[in-house]
């Protein structure tokens, strides 16, 4: 035990001998910090954060659905942190704003979507993403993936109930007048079951550190590095002198 304490003493005294050597561990550390800090000031005072970016919807569809299901889509509260969503008329103005960048993408609902669901066929929405944002970009894609999941589960209800009908004997039009009412019922249950399938979960960041802590810990490392190469520096000179 004495001569732990012995050793311990004397690498004690070599670093408070050679004071140069202690005041270049000393303020080289926080001189260094004191930049960073200066950079990754905003890092803790806003976190990492993706500012939402602009959307075009173009709803070519005139049945009273597809407007619900822009209404949802514009109403998202998970979405509305991340994308801001802009109805137009025009599939060519949502085409230019996206070529000129001033979007990141456009969501084309195609006349008779809606009618096309009715008779068990597959009238696809059309995106239009920027490829100058790949990230925000491929986002989106995740996000009207997402939406078209629902609607193809949906889609696979209509048809079920569509041939139930058929095997009760029920002539077109009739089909047809019941099947909009199931149709209606999907929708407004996906509506309203929508919010409670998504979860959102916060992640800490950065900014979640106290800074104290963050730069306390860093001037830490940041000696126990400077003195790791001092130090090995000196054995190696020690291993060529012996």
């Amino acid at each position: 035990m004495k001569t732990i304490i012995a050793i311990a003493f004397n690498q004690i005294k070599t670093i408070f001998y050679d004071w140069k050597k202690l005041l270049l561990y000393a303020f080289i550390p926080i001189i260094l910090l004191i930049f960073l800090s200066m950079g990754f000031s905003n890092l803790f005072e806003q976190g990492i954060y993706l500012e939402p970016f602009e959307v075009i919807v173009v709803n070519q569809d005139t049945h009273h659905l597809s407007s619900l299901l822009v209404y949802q889509i514009k109403e998202d509260k998970n979405l509305a942190s991340l994308v801001n969503v802009t109805v137009l008329d025009g599939e060519e103005e949502a085409m230019e704003l996206v070529r000129e960048n001033q979007v990141v993408a456009a969501v084309i609902i195609p006349d008779g979507f809606i009618n096309s669901l009715e008779r068990g066929t597959n009238h696809s929405v059309k995106l239009i993403t920027s490829l100058t944002q790949p990230v925000k970009a491929h986002m989106i894609r995740s996000i009207m993936e997402s939406y078209m999941k629902s609607v193809s589960a949906g889609q696979s209800a209509v048809n079920t109930v569509w041939d139930y009908y058929i095997e009760m004997g029920m002539d077109s039009n009739e089909r047809r007048e019941k099947i909009e009412n199931v149709i209606n019922d999907i929708t407004l249950r996906a509506y309203f079951v929508r919010g409670n399938t998504i979860q959102k979960k916060t992640i800490p960041g950065v900014n979640s550190i106290p800074p104290l802590v963050f730069y306390g810990v860093s001037i830490v490392l940041v000696i126990v590095m400077l003195s790791a190469i001092s130090y090995g520096r000196q054995i190696i000179e020690d291993r060529k002198k012996g």
